[in-house]
């Protein structure tokens, strides 16, 4: 009895360690940013793409300078 118990309760913990790891691996919004050159942002440097699903993709060179082209909130987040 004790080790159906003790198998139960690892179990549960291994289920939250992993729950709670992928919760905090996948962003909470999708993002998309236009970089530019200089601050007047007249020159386009880069644009970058971060999915709901974790994946980023960086097309061109990623600078300090940027623009917030598209921002919303994953739907599909079950927290």
């Amino acid at each position: 009895m004790k080790l159906t118990r003790k198998a139960t309760l690892i179990g549960l913990a291994i289920s939250l360690i992993t729950t709670a790891t992928f919760a905090a691996w996948y962003p909470s919004h999708h993002q998309e940013r236009q970089y530019y050159h200089d601050a007047a942002k007249t020159q386009e440097a880069g644009h970058s793409i971060q999915w709901c699903s974790g994946r980023y993709s960086l097309y061109g060179t990623k600078t300090a300078y940027y623009k917030i082209e598209e921002n919303f909130v994953c739907n599909n987040r079950q927290l």
